[in-house]
């Protein structure tokens, strides 16, 4: 029987070409706000620490009976997993969804090589993982089934994930990407999704997110999206954090959504978005966008914020 390190060599990584020069330290494009903070080998080891706070958890363990819940009755013949940081979430589903498909194959997809590889170290051994695949999904997902075509059977099922609150820190918004991964997924394809929500008592102001509420980790994240684009030293952002980052807020692309631009004051670029969510408003949006909610539960964790799963199928 083949042990871990054994059986990263029978794993297949593939990468975007776009992908391959920046994860060889290469400029990254200039429209890449939070996408640059994982990029590189500093991005993948800031994200990493940050994952290990759990003052910097952008979504908390309070959701994982949800996500539970919400694949309970499913038997996925392939989890294709978008954006999975270093798998800690992923993990919570394997082993329920493998009891009810023992064949189910796991697809991690991240634009960060060094976080591909800290997902598949978490869940290599666990389930079968054929490959693994380097590529911004906010650009498009064409390249799933162009990837995966060979291995996909017509009678397959797939669950797709966006999980720890991606959905609210995507550059492009969110309609470009509902709209790209609606065409590429199959009618009866499942995705699961994870947001952070809020109350009408929720204000700009009393949110943790919009102050310098983010531990040593968090801050050299930020850094490093800052550095890529500034050529400046991480640690001589991360001594001036106070000073250099702002917080703004503005509207997505969700009706009733606002989101939490954190700033780079000194060039005027958005380091990151977190969102924000509407929960019946975020629920309309998916059905206008072509999916039927299968499962939804948001819990408040106080009287202005909270956290909601949602479990839909494509038309």
């Amino acid at each position: 029987m083949l042990n871990n390190e054994q059986l990263l060599h029978t794993i297949q990584i593939e990468i975007e070409p776009a992908l391959l020069g920046i994860n060889r330290g290469a400029d990254i494009p200039a429209d890449w706000s939070q996408r640059a903070i994982y990029a590189g080998p500093a991005g993948a080891s800031a994200w990493i620490n940050t994952v290990a706070s759990d003052r910097s958890q952008p979504c908390n363990s309070g959701s994982h009976s949800d996500l539970l819940c919400a694949i309970s009755s499913l038997s996925p013949d392939w989890f294709i997993s978008l954006g999975p940081g270093n798998g800690a979430r992923d993990r919570i589903l394997v082993s329920p969804l493998l009891t009810n498909n023992a064949h189910m194959r796991y697809v991690p997809i991240d634009l960060s090589l060094g976080l591909l590889f800290a997902t598949i170290s978490t869940l290599v051994g666990q389930v079968h993982i054929p490959a693994g695949i380097v590529a911004d999904f906010e650009s498009g997902s064409s390249f799933i089934p162009e990837r995966l075509c060979s291995r996909f059977k017509s009678s397959d099922h797939i669950l797709y994930a966006l999980l720890g609150c991606t959905l609210g820190n995507l550059d492009r918004g969110e309609n470009q990407f509902a709209d790209s991964l609606h065409t590429t997924m199959r009618s009866g394809d499942w995705l699961l999704i994870e947001v952070a929500t809020r109350t009408n008592a929720w204000t700009f102001e009393l949110d943790p997110r919009a102050r310098h509420n983010y531990d040593d980790a968090c801050r050299r994240l930020f850094a490093n999206g800052i550095s890529l684009h500034t050529g400046e030293a991480i640690e001589d952002i991360f001594r001036n954090f106070e000073q250099r980052v702002g917080y703004d807020q503005s509207l997505t692309d969700v009706p009733g959504c606002i989101a939490i631009d954190i700033m780079d004051r000194k060039t005027s670029r958005r380091i990151l978005r977190t969102s924000r969510y509407d929960w019946k408003q975020l629920l309309g949006w998916l059905s206008e966008r072509g999916w039927t909610v299968l499962y939804e539960h948001n819990v408040f964790e106080d009287e202005r914020c909270g956290l909601g799963v949602a479990l839909v199928v494509k038309r």
